[in-house]
């Protein structure tokens, strides 16, 4: 017996049409700006809304000039449209899904944090999980990351990402120390345990770019790290050799200079742990910053988190 399918007119039946457009609007913040996301008009945008509000008989936003603000209850609508529609997606994703073959996951992340920390455990993943194939896009910014053109991504800087367009995971801690090539050290007659700020101006030092992406400088870094933090340093106090030497906009690159001796690199603990271990770099002292903010792992809301994207991420998080 087949049930009863509920008519154009049936008051129980979800405007999916009016959700549609409401959680668009919702998240890009403008009528205009969900239009062109859902390939529609202003006009028709902004009738499909307020039938919506109709139907429900409440206000869902506040129309402003720049834009919308959502009332109360179209913040609770908008949270239960975004749960709902990713549920959605992640079962037309798992009936679509093949029950045999090959399946793909594209994670998007640093150069230096996919050859150092990836790469060598990737081959762990594949063993659990021999029917995943995991597509790389390096990348040495975050600029790309809202086009969504991936499936998960490691965020280089520390600016939080929107909940309301991203899922987000916190990932790695942020520990960052100095280190160098052995061979800088015997070069300059010098040992990694009586390395200070003091031992440091006597290196030459290697930069990234000021950036977002950076995250911390090392100007930043010897505030942060002083040994006194009860007499921290201000900026006049900082010695003028932590501004000056080479400078890098990619960390890929800043390490491979680091590893040839030619300076003294910030290192962050999780991407230079397997090059400490191998000796081809050092860590200089015992001074350390940590962060407050861990790097995390995002994923775009918009986007379905299949089956394979779920076992990509809980191994990564584990």
């Amino acid at each position: 017996m087949c049930a009863k399918l509920a008519s154009s007119k049936d008051p129980n039946r979800l405007p999916l049409h009016g959700l549609a457009v409401f959680e668009s609007v919702a998240r890009n913040g403008s009528m205009s700006s969900a239009a062109k996301a859902l390939g529609l008009t202003q006009p028709a945008v902004s009738q499909a809304l307020k039938k919506l509000e109709q139907q429900l008989e409440v206000n869902l936003v506040m129309r402003h000039r720049n834009g919308i603000e959502l009332t109360k209850a179209g913040q609770e609508l908008f949270m239960s449209c975004v749960q709902s529609f990713d549920q959605l997606l992640n079962t037309i994703n798992a009936i679509r899904q093949p029950k045999s073959g090959q399946q793909e996951v594209t994670l998007s992340l640093s150069t230096a944090t996919a050859t150092y920390w990836l790469l060598p455990t990737i081959a762990e993943f594949y063993q659990q999980f021999p029917n995943i194939l995991v597509n790389i896009i390096s990348r040495d910014n975050d600029s790309n990351l809202k086009s969504g053109n991936y499936d998960l991504a490691i965020p280089l800087s520390a600016q939080p990402f929107s909940q309301q367009d991203f899922h987000i995971w916190p990932l790695l801690d942020e520990v960052v120390f100095p280190v160098c090539s052995p061979n800088l050290l015997e070069h300059h007659n010098l040992t990694t345990s009586n390395i200070n700020i003091e031992g440091l101006q006597q290196l030459p030092l290697i930069h990234l770019e000021n950036n977002p992406e950076a995250r911390i400088s090392w100007h930043a870094w010897v505030q942060a790290s002083n040994q006194k933090p009860q007499l921290s340093l201000i900026e006049e106090e900082v010695p003028a050799h932590f501004m000056h030497g080479q400078t890098y906009s990619d960390y890929f690159v800043a390490l491979s200079a680091a590893i040839a001796g030619q300076g003294v690199a910030l290192g962050w603990q999780h991407i230079v742990k397997d090059l400490l271990q191998d000796q081809r770099l050092v860590r200089l002292g015992n001074q350390q910053w940590r962060s407050d903010h861990p790097f995390t792992l995002i994923a775009p809301r918009r986007k379905a988190l299949t089956p394979a994207v779920m076992a990509l991420r809980d191994w990564l998080l584990t």
